[in-house]
């Protein structure tokens, strides 16, 4: 709009020769629009439409601080302009990618009023605009040490730990008090490889990790960084850099040294043959300045139990004396805990028990009588996850040396667990059997080796047991010794277990796959269609059915019309295997007894097997192959279970039918909507244009909606719901709803989730994505439970999980932070 003066509706003045003239027009035309609007109730989206609709919003940035700057300068009477400018420097915030020097300058002068004004994530976007300033200029620095200053005393959190670290690694040496000064002094006087092996090691730091415990991969990682460093180079500067320790003196620990000595203390763990005993104690009797709140800042302190679990057991309880006789720390309760467990511990191991802390006798097996007084220490030392956590990696590092002996133990204690629960105080309970259930899986993860026994008596733990080891070392068992009885049945107990979430089911599907291929128990032929498959593979000589046990093998669980790109790159050279006669002969031979009007059982292993054949179809181009296959329209279904399993073949029936020969893909259609099978979805769409390409109309009824029309308002009314909720977050005004799609728009792309499927499609290549939710790390472990839930929604919403929804519009409006968890879907 064209302005009838030089200034604008705030008195900003509009200077058409100002570089930044358009777009200050552009920001008085959203201040008129939010003035106009001030008194109703407008959405987000009417009141900065115009920058919503904006193809440069990154640009808005600096002319908005300009902006704010000025109406700042104007007093109170401007108070009203800088509110309304506050969000749209939020908006502007998020999509910023670059900022001259001169704009951070300003925001960071800026920030204590934004804070003011809740535009918040300014620490998180400052840290990446000074990422890219490497070194960081001494004006620079200056102002972002004010700007620290600020946060400290009002936000310490991730971000203000990242900015002091990169101020760390990149600032100006200047003279602070932090103990950490000293270390950046000898980082830049290094040179050459030195300086690039102590950088690959520092930059093993993550400020995104809440969680003490270290990753394998982590560890492995923090090892090759020492070594490149070299054992005793890292050794002496440790010892160098810890000598600030030994005096009388507090030492001050500011941001950038919780964050470098925690990260010591982790690579030191997981590296336990360094010489570093001398610098711990040190440290544990080390004088603290406290902090503006006079508490002393302990951060690394949890990393320093840690450590303490994998030294020498006499070394580790001299520093933990010391800890616990520091003016500084002996009021924590988690020194306090692991001091009192010590001493119990030296007591114990005057008068070693017969009977654990759960009434489990320790001489039960004199071979694992060691393991047993470990694990006993574990259950005895109370609920501290302080404590625990600690003891749980020393008992790991302790019987890294016999892992299965380790394994046999815990195992047992899991069974006897099992046994006597009941017995025993609930609350208690409940720690026990998340330790020991974490211990097994760390376990077996690290490589422990078991034994068909073994293998068993892990499947016997049922509830407990770590679903996805005993499924990888049941196929290697299989694929090394082949089937036996023993391990049949403990799977098929096993697999009965499962259930209660996602991920369970997911297990339990995958465990009878493995179950639908064994040869060692009778074929039941009445348990299932495929069993007739079961049966005759079972008689082929040993090529025949090698080659069918591989093509079948290659199969994809979702829930597709059609086959996956990986499916299909592996398809063409296992049916050659199998060859075009024997495919010919065993599919009329299977789909045969579908036109012969006798009912059928179909197990969740017999779907899966099903579609695969039907896909499989696609490669074979062989009309007697397509006329077996269209006899499944003719097929009966037992139950109620084997129509729900059918229900979510037909899509993929219908789709290979109509790619190899649209007649028979017609006759079996009209067959089964004629007879009373209800077509819908892409089934009932792939019918529809068959008819009308043969000109008559469909047969059948139209899928009735759940709930009737009732349903569908309250359908209706739920996705309204769903759309208000997700506007209500910072990101919410990316996310659009439009019937049971989600449009999210990221940073980078945009995206359509389909949330019945879960199926993400990237609109800048036509790509399928899936998020990567790490259900192991904050936030999400939090709501592991929620997203694992597999109808959290009864009634107008069923079928959709909301929170993973949520999750996942989260990830993807943030995509240009959150790129790595964003990942092609090579199933698809």
């Amino acid at each position: 709009m064209a302005l009838a003066d030089s200034r604008g509706i705030d008195g900003f003045p509009l200077r058409p020769e100002a570089a930044d003239y358009a777009i200050q027009v552009r920001i008085d035309e959203t201040l008129r629009g939010c003035y106009e609007l001030r008194d109703t109730y407008a959405t987000v989206g009417q009141l900065y439409s115009g920058y919503f609709e904006a193809r440069d919003q990154e640009a808005w940035l600096e002319p908005g601080l300009i902006r704010l700057e000025w109406n700042l300068g104007q007093g109170h009477a401007n108070l009203r302009w800088m509110e309304y400018l506050g969000p749209l420097l939020r908006f502007a915030l998020e999509q910023a990618k670059t900022i001259s020097d001169e704009g951070l300058y300003r925001l960071l002068d800026l920030s204590t009023v934004l804070y003011r004004l809740k535009c918040g994530a300014i620490s998180g976007r400052v840290c990446g605009f000074v990422g890219q300033r490497h070194p960081i200029a001494p004006n620079l620095a200056a102002a972002l040490r004010r700007f620290l200053d600020f946060l400290e005393a009002r936000y310490q959190d991730q971000d203000t730990m990242q900015l002091a670290w990169l101020l760390f690694l990149h600032g100006p040496e200047e003279s602070q008090p932090c103990w950490s000064a000293g270390i950046a002094g000898d980082l830049r006087r290094m040179e050459g490889t030195s300086r690039k092996a102590w950088d690959a090691l520092l930059a093993l730091i993550s400020h995104q990790s809440f969680s003490e415990k270290l990753d394998t991969r982590w560890c492995g990682k923090a090892r090759k960084a020492v070594e490149r460093i070299g054992k005793a180079e890292f050794e002496f500067r440790l010892s160098a850099w810890f000598d600030a320790f030994r005096g009388a003196a507090p030492v001050t620990l500011g941001p950038a040294g919780q964050t470098l000595l925690r990260h010591l203390l982790r690579v030191c763990a997981c590296v336990p043959e360094l010489a570093v005993d001398e610098a711990l104690y040190w440290l544990a009797g080390t004088l603290w300045t406290p902090g503006r709140d006079g508490i002393y800042e302990t951060p690394w302190l949890k990393a320093y139990l840690n450590l303490l679990s994998t030294r020498p057991e006499e070394k580790a309880f001299a520093c933990v004396e010391r800890l616990a006789q520091n003016p500084a720390l002996m009021g924590l309760g988690e020194v306090r805990e692991l001091y009192q467990h010590h001493m119990s511990r030296m007591l114990v191991e005057v008068r070693p028990p017969a009977v654990g802390a759960d009434g489990f006798p320790l001489e039960k097996h004199p071979r694992f009588r060691r393991q047993q007084e470990w694990i006993d220490e574990l259950l005895r030392c109370g609920t501290s996850t302080d404590v625990r956590q600690p003891l749980k990696t020393s008992i790991l590092a302790r019987g890294a040396a016999e892992p299965q002996n380790l394994v046999r133990a815990i195992v047992e204690r899991m069974n006897w667990l099992r046994q006597v629960w009941k017995h025993l105080p609930d609350d208690q309970v409940v720690f026990w059997r998340c330790d020991l259930g974490e211990l097994l899986r760390e376990a077996l993860s690290r490589g422990a080796k078991v034994t068909l026994d073994d293998l068993i008596d892990l499947c016997g733990l049922e509830e407990m047991s770590p679903a996805e080891h005993v499924l990888r070392l049941s196929e290697a068992e299989v694929e090394k010794n082949g089937y036996s009885v023993e391990l049949v049945k403990a799977l098929e107990r096993f697999q009965k277990s499962l259930y209660g979430s996602i991920s369970a089911l997911d297990y339990r599907q995958k465990t009878g796959w493995l179950l639908w291929f064994e040869d060692a128990l009778p074929v039941d032929g009445k348990e299932c269609w495929s069993s007739q498959v079961r049966a005759d593979m079972r008689r082929m000589d040993q090529a025949e059915k090698a080659a069918w046990v591989s093509l079948l093998r290659n199969v994809s669980f979702a829930q597709t019309e059609k086959p996956p790109a990986k499916w299909k790159k592996q398809a063409k050279p296992l049916f050659d295997r199998v060859g075009e006669y024997r495919f010919r002969m065993r599919m009329r031979q299977w789909f045969s007894p579908f036109s012969e009007g006798e009912p059928w059982r179909l197990t969740i292993a017999g779907r899966d097997v099903l579609r695969n054949l039907m896909w499989y179809g696609l490669p074979a181009e062989d009309p007697l192959v397509d006329e077996a296959m269209h006899w499944f329209g003719w097929a009966r279904w037992k139950n109620k279970e084997a129509k729900d399993r059918v229900a979510k073949l037909l899509p993929s029936f219908a789709y290979v039918m109509k790619m190899r020969s649209p007649e028979f893909a017609l006759a079996a259609l009209d067959q089964m909507a004629g007879s009373g099978t209800i077509l819908s979805g892409k089934t009932r769409t792939v019918y529809e244009e068959l008819c009308a390409a043969a000109g008559r109309s469909p047969k059948g009824k139209l899928p009735a909606p759940e709930g009737g029309e009732k349903g569908l308002e309250r359908h209706a009314v739920a996705l309204l719901a769903l759309d208000s909720a997700l506007r209500s977050f910072e990101w919410g005004w990316r996310c659009r709803v439009e019937g049971n799609v989600l449009h999210v728009r990221g940073d980078l792309d945009e995206y359509r989730m389909e949330m019945e499927t879960g199926r993400i499609v990237r609109a800048s290549d036509g790509k399928v994505v899936r998020v990567e939710l790490d259900l192991t790390k904050p936030p999400y472990q939090f709501f592991k439970t929620q997203i694992d839930g597999k109808d959290l929604n009864p009634g107008p919403l069923a079928g959709l999980n909301l929170i993973r929804v949520t999750m996942c519009a989260q990830v993807l409006a943030r995509d240009a932070e959150e790129q790595s968890r964003i990942v092609v879907d090579e199933t698809e």
